[in-house]
C-alpha cells in the first residue's frame, strides 16, 4: 500500500466510530508500527452505538470498559489506551457526529480549529462503508484539495453459501455482524452509492463525492436485488 503512495507514515490516521472491533485493533496497529502520526477517533452517539455496545460487553477481554452515556470515539480510545497501548497523548477525539458525512464533516471542523493542517491521512471504517467514508471526506476537503486520502479496508468480509445459508468464509467478521446485519449494511450502501436523483452522490442528495461503480458490481446488486430487498428496508438512515 505505501509504495503506491510513496509514503512511509501518514500525518494522521482517522478511525471512524463503528461496531467492528478489529478495524479499531488494526488503527492501533497501524500506529504502533509507526504507519500513523497522530490518530483523531470521529463518533458520537449513532445508528452503530447499540451495536458497538453489545460486541464491547460480549468481548473476553474489552467486557470491561465503560459504555454508559458514552460515545464511539471515546470508547475506542478507552480500549486503544487500556489495551492496544496506543499513548492517550497521540488520540485526538470528535464526538458529536452521528453519521458517516457528520464524521468528515466533524472531522475537519476539529482539525480546523486546532490548526492542525495534515497532508495525508488514513481513513478506517467498518469495511462495508469504507467507500461512502473516502467519498464523504472528498466531498468535505473538496477536490482541490492537497490533502492526501488513503482509504484502506482493514478487512475484506466474504460469505459463501453452505446449504440453505449463508456463512461467513473469514471467523472473525462473526465477532463484528450478525448475518442479517451484514446483507442489511451491503445491500444499503448501493442506493447511496449510485450516483442518481435517489443517491447520496452530486446528481442527489450532495452527501458524497461522485463515486465510479463497476458494471459488474451494479449487475450483481440488481441480481440481488429480488431477494434482498427487505433488508435495504431494514438498514437504518444513516
Amino acid at each position: 500500500m505505501w509504495g503506491k503512495y510513496g509514503l512511509t507514515a501518514v500525518d494522521m490516521l482517522i478511525l471512524l466510530g463503528s461496531s467492528a472491533l478489529p478495524v479499531m485493533e488494526a488503527a492501533a496497529s497501524a500506529y504502533r508500527d509507526g504507519l500513523a502520526k497522530e490518530l483523531l477517533i470521529s463518533g458520537g452517539i449513532g445508528h452503530s452505538t447499540q451495536y458497538l455496545i453489545e460486541n464491547i460487553r460480549r468481548h473476553p477481554v474489552y467486557c470491561f470498559v465503560p459504555t454508559e452515556g458514552l460515545s464511539e470515539a471515546e470508547m475506542l480510545a478507552e480500549i486503544m489506551v487500556q489495551y492496544l497501548n496506543v499513548p492517550p497523548t497521540v488520540i485526538r477525539l470528535e464526538t458529536q457526529s452521528t453519521n458517516c458525512g457528520g464524521n468528515a464533516e466533524e472531522s475537519y471542523r476539529k482539525l480546523s480549529e486546532s490548526g492542525s493542517a495534515p497532508r495525508s491521512l488514513l481513513l478506517l471504517q467498518d469495511p462495508t462503508m469504507q467507500r461512502r467514508t473516502d467519498a464523504s471526506f472528498r466531498r468535505v476537503w473538496g477536490t482541490a484539495s492537497e490533502v492526501l486520502f488513503v482509504n484502506y479496508a482493514a478487512l475484506v468480509p466474504l460469505v459463501e453459501a453452505s446449504e440453505d445459508h449463508l456463512t461467513f468464509c473469514n471467523p472473525i467478521c462473526r465477532q463484528i455482524w450478525q448475518m442479517d446485519r451484514f446483507l442489511s449494511l451491503v445491500m444499503g450502501e448501493m442506493p447511496r452509492l449510485i450516483d442518481n436523483e435517489q443517491g447520496y452522490g452530486p446528481r442527489g442528495k450532495g452527501f458524497i463525492a461522485h463515486v465510479d461503480i463497476p458494471a459488474e458490481v451494479l449487475n450483481a446488486y440488481e441480481n440481488l436485488l429480488p431477494f434482498y430487498r427487505e433488508q435495504i428496508q431494514k438498514r437504518a438512515v444513516d
